[in-house]
């Protein structure tokens, strides 16, 4: 009945000209910052943190 809860982390996502955004490891969820259980599936957040530059193939894109 009171089984063990999921267990995720954060991906942050950093963008070039937007704020960053978190992604929940387990389902994928986003997240404007990171909270201590995912809104999506419910998971415990570890405090593991994944950042994922973005803004670096963003600022490819504009280089000329």
């Amino acid at each position: 009945m009171f089984g063990r809860k999921k267990k995720a982390y954060w991906i942050k996502k950093e963008h070039l000209f937007r704020r960053a955004e978190y992604l929940c490891s387990a389902c994928g969820a986003k997240s404007d910052k990171p909270l201590a259980a995912c809104p999506g599936c419910g998971a415990v957040m570890t405090r593991k943190k994944k950042t994922d530059p973005e803004w670096i193939e963003e600022m490819e894109f504009y280089d000329i």
